[in-house]
């Protein structure tokens, strides 16, 4: 038999879209997703999406992948179906800056370990409103932030209306301090997606679709915040690690050489909550060949009960770095 090199895998992500500056213990102490019932990670965005349950998709998994493939410099053959997804997978390059990730392999005698790190802490320039009053996010009660039409001005600047069908289906972007950075909630008409890569064409089909539209006074009312709008989201807030028993155990082969997956480990802490994240941003008009909707104004209620989507990218990257897929309350604060 050939020598065995031995693997350890550490993706990290830790994101705060609080204010809470530097320090770990701004997040909620780590627990395994595996003792959540309805709550899971993915390594790729092309897994499947499995129904009633919260799907946590983080590139830095991939980021490692990426560096122990350059470390090995070979083809890698595997009859792993989740080890070859994992090596086929391309949609994390660019999801973050080179100076936001931290990657790196060190190679011991026949242990090799991979890791990636990234860590993220933008505030919104000016907070949104906690809620007085529970949110009913599938009939449960839950924590929640958001504003209404007669907020001040400063605050509604930091909501852009993406696009808008009616209550039931539509996408925003919320614009965080740093300039860099994005982040799109989209609650679909339908939610049977088989995947989160499936949910983000749908929802990158309404970004395309909104940079050509022209705003005219007749459909003016989709895209503005207005007096009589509201915003309301629940408060997501979790801090989970995960080992991979679908990866670790496994054999690859590269250059005649067999490698043994010893351990892949992935923990991501996240917040989101009216503190978040801001960023001021010039509403653009695009110009298209769009059908002038003749719809009539009417307030908007851009209530988040059910369950949507939330994807964190930077400007210039068409991919995430973070999405997931929100299907039940296991990442929310109970009221």
């Amino acid at each position: 038999m050939k020598g065995l090199f031995y693997i350890l895998f550490l993706p990290i992500i830790l994101l705060s879209c609080s204010n809470g500056g530097e320090e770990i213990d701004v997040f909620p102490p780590v627990i395994s997703v595996d003792s959540l019932q309805n709550t899971d990670f993915v390594s790729t965005l092309n897994e499947n999406l499995k129904p009633n349950q919260n799907q946590i998709y983080c590139s830095t998994i991939s980021y490692a992948w990426f560096e122990l493939k350059e470390g090995l410099k070979g083809k890698i053959k595997s009859n792993s179906k989740s080890i070859m997804r994992l090596n086929m997978a391309d949609d994390y390059q660019n999801s973050l800056a080179p100076h936001e990730i931290s990657t790196s392999i060190k190679i011991e005698g026949s242990n090799i370990n991979a890791s990636a790190y990234f860590r993220k802490s933008p505030p919104f320039t000016f907070k949104f409103i906690r809620n007085l009053y529970p949110l009913k996010f599938n009939n449960v009660e839950v924590e929640s932030f958001g504003l209404n039409g007669y907020n001040d001005y400063d605050i509604k600047k930091q909501i852009d209306i993406i696009y808008y069908k009616n209550d039931h289906d539509f996408a925003l972007k919320l614009i965080p301090k740093d300039t860099m950075h994005e982040i799109f909630i989209y609650l679909p008409k339908k939610n049977n997606f088989k995947s989160i890569k499936g949910v983000l064409k749908s929802l990158q089909k309404k970004i395309d679709k909104s940079e050509k539209i022209k705003i005219t006074d007749k459909n003016s009312w989709k895209y503005n915040f207005l007096k009589e709008d509201k915003f309301s989201m629940p408060i997501l807030s979790y801090h989970l690690e995960k080992d991979y028993l679908d990866i670790a155990g496994l054999n690859f082969t590269v250059n005649n050489q067999d490698y043994f997956i010893e351990k892949c480990y992935q923990r991501i802490a996240f917040i989101l909550d009216e503190s978040g994240t801001e960023i001021e941003s010039d509403a653009e008009i695009m110009y298209s060949t769009e059908e002038i909707d003749e719809d009539l104004p009417q307030p908007k209620n851009l209530i988040l009960d059910q369950p949507f989507f939330i994807m964190l990218k930077r400007t210039d990257s068409d991919n995430p770095y973070l999405a997931m897929w929100i299907d039940n309350n296991e990442l929310m604060e109970n009221k």
